[in-house]
């Protein structure tokens, strides 16, 4: 599974559970996808940590967490 970085803009579509990460090297923010449920979005959040887990050190590991719908902006 590959996640995306880059330049991260917040989503037009309302009543979405977004799960993003953190770079802890770049020291930056980037939305990995957006999921209409929160039990999808904790089950693709269990596969991205555990890639992140066998790719990357643990000092260094990014971090990964949803932000519930209607938070984004507030």
């Amino acid at each position: 599974m590959s996640v995306g970085k880059g330049n991260v803009r917040p989503s037009a579509r309302q009543g979405v559970y977004r799960l993003w990460g953190h770079d802890t090297f770049a020291d930056e923010d980037y939305l990995i996808a957006e999921y209409a449920t929160e039990a999808e979005a904790r089950a693709v959040m269990r596969q991205v940590r555990a890639e992140l887990a066998r790719t990357q050190d643990e000092a260094l590991r990014d971090c990964v967490w949803i932000e519930p719908p209607n938070k984004a902006g507030k």
